[in-house]
């Protein structure tokens, strides 16, 4: 049985106390929170019900609604949930790790371990399954035998750590404890010893370095208990070698195996690495136009950081990014930088950075740029209010006290505003009367400036400071010379000045050509919306122009559509913004597409022209 989550009992309830066929839509109205949270819920939701002979019925048009066969009591299923070990998820976590620790086990023992019924762990094993395939690793299930993992030892390690760095902190106390068990090592400091490795070595690791060693010490242990042994060179001639060897009783390939793992999570200084470390550092300031000179213990970390990864690259024991495709998504031109930056140090250090370690140092470099630049950023709002001195000065005490951050430009009167507009920079208006200027934003507000209000400038402020972001970014990633628009967007990709409502809808419409030519599945319409859902707006970084794009599993070769609307809409789940025009990227592997369209589209007054295109005469005379 499934561990339910509170908000997946309540959604349970929730569809209980309906007779009739109801949306994911509504539901996801209801419980404040995505669709596509929703349907993820959903999924856990079938598979909890699947062992009681309920279902989620669903029906084109019409909805979900809950079934259950006649004698089954809602109430009875949830509270038998609620006594289960692991939710489901950890479950699949928990049933590969323990597999590796113990070597193989029955259904029974393994069931009894995970503490569910046979029949429920022969469902989880599928899912386990395709787990273990994203790692290279195969379930191998044999009569007489049990359930085992193949794959090369040293890769089912790593999997088990990879898996293990992930797991919530409850669970990372549990499994420590079942390996101290299973390798017979309960009653040695291990923590201690690698303190006394630290002094031998005159180097020192991080906190983080240290739980994973230990980890590694006792899987070595439990492994080799177990009948699976490294095959390595034994690295004898290392003086860490001595200090391992004298208080594990492993062979000298797996004390090698160790001292491998050991290399890759110290702190050192000197050598090459460093160098490099200083390079990439000086060119990522130079980008963004900043002083990180000063700030040692963050350069510092950053240093650690990327000579780990080198390491680890070289050894492959590249570890898995869990935010890869939200940084990718959410930094998309701290990613493209970084990339770059670090592309063109891979032949002096023999390394090919995958994307996942890039992604990590980008979350370092974002880090810097939220610290020098991002911090300087100001929203400037000029207050339209017709009321007397009182009414004003109230209003503006109550802006800066509710929204700090804001930089209040002054109070006018509605006769005064164009003046106003014409000397000074405004970012957007906020009025307590009916307003509508052109090329502005403006939020009306009450008066005494109440929760909402405050909160719809709070968006407002939030979608400038991101588009401020992005165009301090775009400076950064252009290029002197690209490809011509025609080139990257071709004719029977383009669709213009269409009527649509909602966003969804023009996204599907931008997809429809790319489909018909099966450079994208339909599914990869699915995963966009998707990813709008769940992490946001990010993708308009240029105002009114959404570059939308998704993981590349649906996609089948690198492409690029446009679709040009006849009047704004609403665009997003969250913070929605007004959108004019929509690329859809499907990218297959690398390529510089969007890179070279974004230097066509932020020349001279382009992004006027791109956002009201309607013909494709119009687009090829974008240079």
């Amino acid at each position: 049985m499934i561990t339910l989550s509170k908000r997946q009992s309540d959604i349970l309830k929730f569809l209980g106390s309906k007779d009739e066929y109801i949306t994911i839509n509504k539901i996801s109205e209801q419980f404040k929170c995505s669709p596509r949270t929703i349907r993820n819920d959903l999924d856990v939701l079938k598979k909890f019900l699947r062992d009681s002979n309920g279902n989620i019925e669903k029906k084109p048009r019409l909805g979900i609604k809950l079934i259950l066969k006649k004698g089954l009591f809602l109430e009875e299923l949830i509270k038998k949930s609620e006594v289960d070990i692991y939710s489901y998820n950890n479950r699949v976590d928990m049933i590969i790790l323990i597999l590796i620790l113990k070597g193989k086990l029955t259904i029974e023992k393994l069931s009894n371990e995970i503490g569910v019924s046979k029949n429920t762990l022969v469902n989880d094993l599928k899912d386990v399954e395709k787990k273990l395939k994203n790692y290279k690793v195969d379930l191998s299930k044999k009569v007489y035998y049990g359930i085992s993992l193949e794959s090369e030892e040293e890769n089912i390690r790593n999997t088990f750590i990879k898996i293990y760095l992930g797991l919530e902190e409850n669970l990372k106390i549990e499994i420590k404890e079942r390996l101290k068990i299973e390798s017979n090592l309960s009653n040695l400091n291990i923590q201690y010893k690698i303190v006394e490795l630290e002094k031998l070595l005159g180097t020192k690791y991080s906190e983080e370095s240290i739980e994973e060693f230990e980890i590694a010490i006792l899987l070595s242990s439990c492994r080799v208990k177990n009948g699976f042994k490294i095959i390595k060179n034994s690295n004898e001639n290392r003086r860490e070698f001595d200090v391992l060897k004298e208080f594990l009783n492993l062979d000298i390939s797996e004390i090698g195996y160790l001292v491998t793992i050991s290399d890759g999570l110290r702190k050192t200084k000197g050598g090459k690495e460093d160098k490099v470390t200083e390079e990439i550092l000086k060119e990522m300031c130079n980008v963004l136009n900043i002083d990180f000179s000063k700030d040692l213990e963050f350069k510092s970390q950053i240093g650690i950081h990327l000579k780990s990864a080198i390491h680890r690259i070289k050894n492959n024991l590249t570890t898995e990014n869990q935010m890869l495709e939200e940084i990718k998504y959410k930094m998309s031109f701290i990613f493209e930088i970084t990339k770059q930056i670090l592309d063109s140090k891979e032949k002096l250090l023999g390394v090919k950075f995958p994307e996942s370690e890039i992604a990590y140092m980008a979350m370092y470099f974002d880090a810097i740029f939220e610290r020098n630049v991002k911090s300087n950023f100001t929203y400037n709002i000029l207050v339209v209010c017709n009321g007397g001195l009182a009414t004003s000065s109230l209003l503006k005490t109550r802006l800066n006290a509710m929204i700090p951050e804001a930089n209040i430009l002054g109070i006018c009167r509605v006769s005064d505003v164009e003046k106003k507009l014409k000397n000074e920079e405004v970012d957007f208006i906020v009025t307590t009367v009916p307003l509508a200027i052109k090329n502005y934003k403006t939020i009306k507000v009450n008066p005494l400036l109440e929760y909402s209000d405050a909160e719809k400038i709070k968006v407002e402020i939030y979608n400038k400071r991101y588009e401020k972001n992005c165009k301090y970014l775009l400076d950064k990633v252009k290029k002197t010379e690209s490809e011509g628009i025609t080139k990257l967007i071709k004719e029977e990709y383009a669709i213009f000045d269409k009527d649509i409502e909602s966003w969804e809808d023009a996204i599907k419409e931008a997809a429809n050509p790319l489909i018909k030519t099966n450079m994208i599945k339909e599914e990869y319409v699915i995963d966009i919306i998707n990813v709008i859902e769940e992490l946001g707006n990010y993708m308009v970084f240029i105002p009114e122009i959404a570059f939308v794009h998704a993981p590349p599993e649906n996609v089948n070769e690198n492409s690029m559509s446009i679709l040009t609307l006849k009047e704004k809409i609403e665009f997003g789940f969250k913070n929605k913004v007004q959108v004019k025009a929509i690329v859809l990227i499907a990218n297959k592997n690398e390529n510089m597409n969007l890179v070279n369209l974004i230097n066509i589209i932020t020349k001279n007054d382009n992004i006027e022209k791109f956002k009201n295109l309607k013909s494709y005469e119009e687009l090829r005379k974008i240079t």
